[in-house]
């Protein structure tokens, strides 16, 4: 799985927590939350990924880190 799909889905697994724990969050309040952990997670992993990609395939030590599967997998 990529580093952003992988983000993505803790972003959405984290949602799904929030709304069965806070249920009288509107609509609007969701929404707002789940667009600041997109922006979140989009800024601490963005400039990781866009060094990875220029560097080519991820050395070894990045491919255990980020548990990737194939070791010239794309971020």
């Amino acid at each position: 799985m990529e580093l952003r799909a992988r983000a993505a889905a803790v972003v959405q697994a984290e949602l799904v927590r929030l709304r069965r724990r806070r249920t009288r969050l509107t609509d609007e309040q969701r929404a707002a939350v789940a667009e600041t952990l997109r922006r979140v997670a989009d800024r601490l992993l963005g400039p990781a990924i866009v060094r990875l990609e220029r560097a080519g395939p991820p050395a070894a030590p990045v491919a255990v880190l980020f548990d990737l599967p194939d070791s010239r997998q794309r971020c």
